[in-house]
């Protein structure tokens, strides 16, 4: 029943931002409808198209912040909805630059995180299991995320891991990065891979 409603509320704010032409609201709308509501409802790659709107919105409107939030969303739906993984890493490439030049840091991280998970996951390297490469820099990175505690890319960071430690046949390390992620799931609610746990 809540599903049902937080669903509606969310189609309602996405028909009431385009029929009043909104557009310093669209970019903020589509990412929370498009990257923590519908896919309730809706398979993630339902959402690309529109989370790629409220990307370039955002931009046409200034608001890079949530700008580099929909974007980030856009890609890890892309990611996670099952596209052949050299599809998935010319996406990243090719929406990389965008992100980079709205200077929004959170964003960026994430997204050079997903990023790099990308990539190694297609790497036959033995370091294909370490976040640290050309696109995301874990040593440099996650220190400051754990600082700053950091819940939403600190979650994501422990997923990616468990991820690539998975892929690499490494089981258990795998299940220890899903339970270091426990205390920051909090910072990842509303978003499609919390019912993983």
């Amino acid at each position: 029943d809540n599903i049902e409603q937080g669903y509606q509320f969310g189609e309602l704010a996405y028909k009431l931002v385009e029929k009043m032409d909104l557009k310093y609201l669209k970019s903020k709308i589509f990412q929370i409808h498009g990257g923590m509501i519908s896919y309730f409802k809706k398979s993630i790659h339902d959402d690309l198209d529109y989370l790629l709107q409220g990307t370039y919105n955002g931009y046409q409107t200034g608001d890079f912040e949530f700008a580099g939030y929909t974007i980030l969303h856009y890609m890890n739906n892309y990611f996670f909805c099952g596209k052949p993984l050299d599809a998935t890493e010319n996406e990243a490439l090719k929406y990389y630059p965008t992100i980079t030049k709205y200077q929004q840091t959170n964003s960026l991280q994430a997204y050079q995180l997903i990023y790099q998970t990308i990539v190694n996951l297609q790497s036959d390297s033995i370091d294909q299991i370490q976040l640290n490469g050309n696109i995301f820099h874990r040593d440099e990175v996650l220190p400051i995320w754990l600082k700053v505690n950091n819940k939403s890319n600190l979650s994501s960071y422990h997923i990616c891991q468990a991820i690539l430690l998975y892929f690499s046949q490494n089981y258990k390390e795998s299940i220890n990065h899903f339970e270091e992620n426990r205390p920051h799931l909090d910072g990842i609610m509303g978003m499609f891979f919390v019912p993983i746990y």
